[in-house]
């Protein structure tokens, strides 16, 4: 009995911490079922309640029966049919679980990858440059795609069962105290071995996420086509394969290793359980043999202990299943919280004519940085002006135009556009951007250009315009289905483009927006020379009466800004206009005749 008593303390001392880490987890997805599912998860409930009773009618009829052997045939075939009655009930009962399970899958799963999909899409960009928050995203977009159906299925057996194990163990005690007493201790090291189990999942599971990030990275490289030609020119086949399987073994060994450490000591506690059963059955057999109980309840006790056995062992089965449900679920509530603040009060829109966007004593510094991309920038951008930042790499100028869109915030100092600061303003929606890395969209090229300004993606004369300037209409003229055709390789008949076509794109989807504020990062990097100087006094006189920030490497294009801002090591080196900027024989006249050399010396220095 002090046995029973020390581990029944223990058991209960763990609880609480336990409950603290899963309650809140189950609790979410309780919410969620319930607020997609309502009549299903109800009926799930009623189906589970009906399936648990039925041993307990199943053990009544047995016993019944057998001791009415000797009673009249219409007693016997009553409890016959009432044995056979809820044998059937009870079959009803569990084949629909699957089906009503299967319901709250789908309804579950398009409703958390809904959530984390707006979620995603809402965080601050400067929660991509973190490497927690890509393991965050991952572990995430894992538990919205997990089979929560054959959870709430194993949830549901789970709790059959454990209607079951309460009638076995009332049934044994009304026999004997001390016979349910050996089964509770019997089960007790069960519990504690699970729950280690479950803990120790939860270790090896956290610690593996990283490991899982690398290997969908490695997966990717040797199956995407951005990859697909270098891995082949350099051979590098057997090199990622290697890598691939290098963190598989990892992972896949130290997964083992923690499933055989559990393994070992669930197996004793299952043998002691055995071993009481045993007992038990031995115990009850005497009683009968000396006519202390019934040769009907011996029987319908046998048939409880074999279900016992079976509720110990299937058990043991579901909880695995629900702690590793739990171990890949238990970060998705976390996330979709993550930065969860209240409804921000409504945006003040700013007066977009005459806007003067002015830099205060600007730093930034990345996560998990020390060392700011810039700072202390002073800077006052006025409407209409155009602005090239250049610099050599790493100097801030990606940083600036981010903030200038007020994608990132200062880690220090304000942004303010008319007195306003910037991140309290409805700024996004006047601003665009031509980003270096553009987006290749698989979409057609009405939805390429149209997600510019969604609601003009039907405006055909606009559409058309907007092309014309940017020197694509012509491209749009040759493709057999025009603005419907569909690009990239993924999907069927779908027209893959050059990387200067794809370019060219997206500068139309930026001249599709018409916004008064434009950055572009690079515009002509996959360019030949002749349509890049095109371009540039394209994007000229698409400048007109905007305010443009333009970031690029190449110099000669920096002579068609009002204003060109040279950054070095994330500060303003030098500032002015291009002739300004060569009469001071500084940074930028230098790198500009270092630049210009190529094209007027005769020897190219190899």
């Amino acid at each position: 009995m002090r046995f029973f008593t020390l581990m029944t303390r223990k058991i209960a001392y763990s609880i609480p911490i336990q409950c603290q880490k899963t309650l809140p987890v189950f609790s979410f997805l309780l919410e969620v079922v319930w607020k997609t599912s309502k009549r299903s998860m109800l009926f799930f409930f009623i189906v589970m309640i009906v399936a648990g009773s039925c041993t307990a009618l199943e053990a009544w009829a047995i016993t019944e029966f057998i001791n009415g052997l000797h009673d009249t045939e219409h007693h016997l075939f009553f409890w016959f049919l009432c044995l056979i009655g809820s044998m059937l009930l009870k079959e009803v009962a569990m084949s629909a679980q699957p089906l009503i399970a299967g319901q709250l899958n789908e309804n579950v799963g398009e409703y958390l990858k809904t959530r984390c999909y707006e979620k995603a899409s809402s965080l601050d960009l400067i929660g991509f440059d973190s490497a927690d928050y890509y393991d965050s995203l991952e572990r995430s977009k894992q538990a919205s795609n997990k089979d929560i159906g054959s959870t709430i299925e194993s949830v549901a057996r789970l709790s059959i069962h454990f209607i079951e194990f309460i009638v076995v163990i009332i049934a044994v005690a009304h026999i004997h105290a001390y016979a349910a007493i050996l089964l509770l201790i019997g089960v007790t090291p069960v519990a504690l071995s699970l729950k280690k189990a479950n803990h120790a999942f939860i270790q090896v599971n956290y610690q593996q996420s990283p490991l899982q990030r690398q290997l969908n990275y490695w997966r990717d490289l040797s199956t995407k086509k951005e990859s697909a030609a270098e891995l082949r020119l350099f051979g590098l086949s057997n090199f990622f394969l290697n890598r691939w399987k290098t963190i598989s073994h990892r992972k896949i060994d130290d997964m083992y290793k923690a499933k055989k450490k559990v393994a070992n000591e669930t197996l004793l506690s299952f043998l002691g359980v055995e071993i009481l059963i045993g007992v038990v059955i031995g115990a009850l057999v005497f009683s009968a043999v000396y006519g202390t109980i019934s040769i009907g309840l011996l029987v319908a006790t046998l048939y409880l202990l074999n279900r016992f056995e079976e509720i110990v062992r299937m058990t043991s089965f579901y909880i695995d299943d629900i702690s590793r449900f739990y171990n890949d679920f238990q970060y998705l509530p976390d996330f979709l919280k993550h930065n969860d603040i209240e409804k921000p009060r409504k945006k003040v829109s700013p007066r977009i004519a005459d806007a003067i966007l002015e830099f205060k004593d600007v730093s930034f510094t990345y996560p998990g940085q020390t060392k700011p991309a810039i700072h202390h920038i002073n800077l006052t951008i006025h409407s209409g002006e155009t602005i090239a930042v250049v610099g050599e790499n790493g100097a801030g100028k990606s940083t600036i135009a981010k903030l200038f869109l007020n994608l990132y915030e200062p880690t220090y100092g304000t942004i303010v556009v008319n007195g306003l600061r910037l991140n309290e303003t409805d700024w996004q929606p006047h601003a665009n951007a031509v980003f270096q890395n553009y987006m290749r969209y698989h979409l057609t090229v009405r939805e390429n250009i149209g997600i510019g300004s969604i609601t003009d993606i039907h405006n055909d004369e606009k559409m058309y315009q907007a092309a014309k300037e940017t020197d694509f209409l012509q491209d749009i003229r040759f493709l057999k289905q025009g603005l419907n055709t569909m690009l990239g390789h993924l999907f069927s008949d779908g027209k893959d483009l050059s990387g200067g076509q794809w370019q060219k794109i997206a500068l139309v989807r930026s001249n599709f927006r018409d916004s008064p504020f434009v950055v572009f990062d690079e515009p002509a990097a996959s360019l030949d020379p002749k349509t890049e100087f095109q371009l540039y006094h394209r994007l000229r006189d698409m400048a007109m009466e905007k305010t443009v920030l333009f970031i690029t490497h190449r110099l000669g294009s920096a002579q068609l800004a009002d204003r060109i801002i040279f950054l070095s090591n994330g500060t303003i080196l030098e500032e002015g206009s291009h002739e300004k900027l060569m009469h001071q024989n500084g940074a930028y006249a230098r790198l500009y005749k270092l630049q210009s050399s190529w094209y007027t010396t005769k020897e190219a220095g190899f």
